[in-house]
């Protein structure tokens, strides 16, 4: 949702998924013209295989058939382990899409399992559906989430890498695509959100059994859980352009790792 709104800006492109399965070459690549640079690339580049073993020469690749200043790749922190780390090590600016409630994630993930809908495209009807709560399994997926978020920051922070995190909260707003386009030095554009939100902002009506939830929330205070609404992005400071030619004191850096423009990595989950 985000990072098709991001798109949206006629000097910024954010492609997702593109070291998973789900991405890249798929049937949600319904623009023409990003059709055509796919078929401008390599041919062996359709091959998941490859992009992994070579990384930075795809992303590179990538950039040379993106006309835009800005371009960035969408992954999840929880990906394939060897596209995370390299884009984790990568000195490229990075926006990190959060979401502090986790009841809301963990019931946005459950619900995805039983319809089989991880995104909507506008106009497309929504099934509706409603998933069991199950505390363990909670407790186990809190735990897991807050590391990787905890891990993923750190590592990003260690590189010196110029870094944005944002909550889902805001990252769905206007004033919130305002601000990572200002992170990335971009001026506001204006535009529509392609995709729709799936699930309403009252988390408990998620669930089939809302008072079991209610009280594991209030047993872990964490009772703000129990629903969602639209925050207010963090302040900004933008993102520093990266040059191409490495410092004198630091070794030339591997060839093709960072494309000639800045690319972004835009991480979630």
């Amino acid at each position: 949702m985000v990072t098709e709104r991001l798109s949206q800006h006629p000097d910024v492109e954010c492609y997702s998924a593109v070291f998973s399965e789900k991405g890249y070459l798929t049937d949600r690549i319904r623009d023409a013209e990003r059709l055509d640079r796919f078929t401008r690339i390599n041919d062996r580049w359709r091959d998941l295989k490859a992009r992994l073993r070579r990384p930075g020469e795809f992303l590179a690749a990538l950039d040379g058939v993106s006309p835009e200043s800005t371009v960035g790749v969408k992954h999840h922190l929880n990906g394939v382990v060897r596209a995370t780390k390299f884009l984790l090590s990568e000195p490229c600016p990075k926006i990190v899409l959060t979401r502090r409630n986790l009841l809301a994630c963990y019931s946005s993930q459950k619900l995805v399992e039983i319809t089989g809908m991880g995104f909507a495209q506008v106009g497309e009807v929504v099934p509706r559906a409603r998933c069991r709560f199950v505390p363990r399994e909670f407790a186990e997926y809190r735990r897991v989430r807050k590391r990787i978020y905890v891990n993923g920051i750190r590592k990003i922070t260690e590189t010196g890498a110029p870094l944005f995190v944002i909550d889902y909260t805001a990252a769905r707003t206007e004033a919130g695509i305002a601000a990572m386009l200002a992170f990335l030095g971009k001026p506001p554009a204006p535009g529509e959100w392609p995709t729709l939100k799936r699930h309403g902002d009252d988390i408990l009506a998620r669930f089939e059994n809302p008072d079991e939830v209610m009280a594991h929330l209030k047993a872990i205070r964490q009772e703000d859980w129990a629903e969602e609404a639209d925050e207010q992005p963090p302040p900004v400071d933008p993102a520093p352009r990266l040059s191409p030619a490495p410092p004198p004191h630091r070794a030339p850096p591997r060839p093709a790792s960072v494309a000639p423009r800045p690319t972004t990595v835009f991480l979630t989950r």
